[in-house]
């Protein structure tokens, strides 16, 4: 009954001075608001920079021989799987695996020379490489004898060149012997900025591994996984099937940098959420303690009729409870409408440049996490009632006498 009396008590003393209220009401929903959606941008980000990252590798999980990261020469090469490696790529929480030769290249036109990098991929082994791309004129290779060659449209630009029309490749086969080859472009694709159309050309696995000296033989293994088996299970698992001429690698090897982004950002929101309140909880602390000093008669009066301290305190305390509980939903249904309708993507590509730099998307797509919504609403709760309590014992402490004689 008490705690009745308490909770209609402290919902009519909110609105007594139904301004201030409505103000500060209004202040929670939008710091609740700015928490859920800056988090949601923030978690996109690093999702489109790990989903960029693996598409530029591509593939969560890389073999290759120890040397080659750091001389990526086809000298330094493993053989495609057989046997127990096969048999470990062909795991259930495997979803694709595919091998494929990477190396430097010179691309030569009637006109121009240009250096970029080559990947001989077999289409039908990684449907993952083939999706992400956008051929905006010709064809995909048919498969890993296919002659053809698929190059960026701003590499197309740069060799004065165009589709159905011939360009030479110059490599370095496993001989260390110069290997040139003639490839008529079937392909031509767009990405998102021009550094990303110069970077890469594809042709097909098998012609590559012919001009090169080495049939059979592959620079790299690349994997996608399910979320059923951590990353680093699937590398130990993997090792116990090659030896120490093989190197094993997630992408957060990979790429160091998106990893500890990656690492950093739950720390971010979380002390994000923390700033953001902590403004707010002046406010909401000044809101109370105004509160107190204009009801401090009527709160000397029903300490002398018996209120005791507690009481007082728990009053206060749930006043402060009923505003934020109030400003969290309407924060949160007002976030998640947010998102939702922006679900569709902020378009970037003003600055694509600047974006591909940071191995970002030129969309940005927020990506809400329940352990976020759930973190800044218990987050806002607990530094409410701490920033509750200090106005709450003032009023508790008040003498009754003084505060009955103080002029209303």
């Amino acid at each position: 009954m008490v705690n009745r009396v308490l909770f209609v008590l402290a919902w009519r003393n909110l609105w007594r001075n139904g301004r201030r209220t409505f103000i500060l009401l209004l202040a929670i929903s939008f710091g609740v608001w700015s928490m859920i959606v800056v988090s949601a941008f923030l978690r996109g980000m690093v999702d489109g920079m790990h989903q960029t990252s693996l598409n530029n590798l591509p593939g969560e999980i890389q073999i290759h021989q120890r040397d080659f990261i750091n001389d990526q020469n086809v000298m330094n090469h493993i053989a495609e799987p057989t046997d127990d490696l096969l048999n470990q790529l062909n795991q259930p929480w495997i979803i694709q695996w595919a091998a494929r030769v990477r190396s430097p290249v010179m691309l030569a036109s009637e006109r121009i020379t240009l250096g970029s990098q080559l990947i001989a991929f077999e289409p039908k082994q990684e449907p993952f490489t083939v999706k992400e791309l956008d051929l905006v004129a010709g064809r995909m290779l048919r498969d890993g004898d296919d002659g053809g060659i698929i190059i960026g449209k701003k590499m197309a630009t740069r060799l004065k060149t165009d589709l159905n029309k011939r360009v030479v490749l110059t490599l370095q086969d496993v001989d260390n012997e110069i290997a040139e080859l003639g490839a008529r472009v079937v392909g031509i694709y767009s990405k998102p900025t021009e550094q990303e159309e110069l970077a890469t050309v594809y042709v097909g696995k098998r012609v590559v591994q012919s001009l090169l000296n080495m049939p059979d033989k592959v620079t790299e293994i690349a994997l996608f996984t399910d979320s059923r088996q951590p990353l680093e299970q699937v590398v130990v698992s993997l090792q116990t099937a090659v030896d120490n001429n093989y190197k094993i690698e997630t992408w957060r090897e990979l790429n160091g940098y998106l990893a500890a982004i990656s690492e950093l950002m739950n720390s971010y929101i979380i002390i994000f959420i923390v700033i953001v309140f902590s403004v707010l909880g002046f406010g909401l602390a000044n809101t109370l303690l105004m509160s107190i000093f204009e009801r401090q008669q009527e709160i000397g009066l029903i300490m002398a009729l018996g209120l005791q301290s507690k009481a007082v305190i728990s009053m206060i305390v749930i006043e402060a409870m009923l505003l934020l509980i109030t400003g969290l939903i309407i924060g949160d249904l007002v976030a998640l409408l947010t998102t939702f309708t922006l679900s569709a993507g902020v378009d970037l590509s003003a600055i694509a440049d600047g974006l591909a730099m940071a191995g970002m998307d030129t969309r940005l797509y927020p990506v809400v996490h329940s352990q976020d919504v759930i973190a800044a609403n218990i987050i806002v709760i607990a530094l409410g009632v701490i920033t509750s309590l200090w106005p709450a014992i003032k009023a508790a402490r008040s003498n009754p006498i003084e505060s009955i004689n103080t002029a209303a």
